[in-house]
């Protein structure tokens, strides 16, 4: 006898576990209402990728302004193998007699603008342009939660304010990327030599000595003088500026790091913050203290717990403990019907999805109803 009651139970364990599992994906296809955490939570995981690859565009922007030079104001030093540097190590070597030195150096400093031009520049323009197509894809990810009901409609619409902010601002910083780059070399026509003796004017003729590379060459076609050495060092503290956060640099920054509440990286932390909170709001766990369901003759009473009073409609599921379908019933304020019949005698198991107030889904995970008159 005992081993047949041993036998017994673990046949209704098994039994249990396989209907609970069965109830559990069930539960999941609770229709268009639904809210399943995991579309907010995609959404979540692509603003927090944004959000990293922003601050490691921050660090990139840094870099460069470390090897163009001329930034270091608090130390008052410039190191030997930035861009500057090297320019003022030819002015020197020059000043001292040394021309080849100079000429020398000055050939170097032109490979180094080219991989800027190549390597960082290039790099900091492809980031832009992945974190703009990021935005695009959050942005649809957004106004598919709210048109989906699956989060609220005013957080989620300033959240997708949010995008478009980001939007603007990844335009400006491409655009004034690209200033900088033209700042190193521009490629216009017609500029082997540049034009040096063109009088300041805007805009500058095309074949006018214009930016880095343009009086870096100059130099090296007839090292006679510093004064273009002078004229390229002039362009670098426009780009980097004088340590006052006032250089092309220092504006391209601002664009992505928290100066401003509406930078992209505090957009992408608040657009992850409401996410969060409606990630909150609409997850609910297995507790008789949130949702509970008794019968009484055919009728199925729902309590809801004050802390979510505030749930509304929205439908019961039910299943048998064998995992046999019972029937989904609508919510009539707090109670379904069970049909003229009502439900035999026994346990069953649940889910309930009810819908709040503001439109948004509670969904319970599986529990029991025993059924006894």
């Amino acid at each position: 006898m005992k081993i047949f009651r041993l036998r017994q139970n673990l046949i209704l364990a098994a039994c249990l576990a396989m209907v609970l599992s069965l109830a559990a994906s069930w539960a999941g296809d609770a229709g268009p209402l639904t809210m399943p955490t995991s579309a907010i939570g995609n959404a979540r995981a692509l603003a927090r990728d944004m959000a990293t690859q922003t601050r490691d565009m921050t660090k990139l922007i840094a870099k460069l302004r470390l090897e163009i030079g001329l930034v270091d104001t608090m130390f008052n030093t410039n190191p030997s193998d930035s861009l500057a540097g090297m320019i003022e190590e030819a002015e020197n070597d020059f000043m001292a007699g040394e021309v080849n030195d100079a000429v020398n150096t000055i050939g170097r400093a032109l490979q180094d603008a080219d991989l800027f031009i190549e390597l960082k520049i290039g790099l900091l323009l492809s980031e832009a342009e992945q974190l703009s197509e990021d935005n695009g894809s959050l942005k649809g990810k957004l106004q598919s939660l709210v048109t989906d009901r699956k989060i609220r409609s005013t957080p989620g619409n300033n959240a997708i304010n949010k995008t478009d902010v980001i939007d603007s601002l990844l335009q400006d910083f491409v655009r004034e990327l690209e200033e900088v780059r033209d700042l190193i070399e521009d490629g216009d026509a017609g500029e082997s030599p540049c034009d040096d003796t063109i009088p300041p004017a805007n805009p500058l003729p095309a074949d006018a000595c214009d930016d880095i590379e343009d009086w870096l060459g100059v130099f090296l076609d007839n090292p006679t003088s510093t004064a273009p050495l002078d004229q390229a060092l002039l362009i670098i503290r426009e780009i980097n500026g004088d340590g006052n956060n006032n250089g092309d640099l220092d504006v391209l920054l601002k664009k992505l790091t928290p100066s401003t509440p509406d930078s992209v990286l505090p957009c992408l932390i608040m657009i992850d913050k409401i996410l969060k909170d409606e990630q909150r709001r609409g997850t609910y766990r297995r507790s008789s203290s949130v949702v509970s369901v008794t019968v009484e003759n055919n009728l199925a009473h729902v309590a809801i717990a004050p802390e979510v009073s505030d749930l509304t409609d929205g439908t019961v599921k039910l299943w048998a403990m064998d995992g046999h379908w019972v029937g989904e019933y609508a919510l009539h304020g707090k109670t379904f019907t069970l049909g003229e019949r009502g439900l035999a005698n026994g346990v069953y198991y649940y889910t309930a999805s009810l819908r709040r107030a503001d439109g948004t889904v509670a969904q319970t995970t599986v529990q029991k109803l025993v059924v006894m008159r």
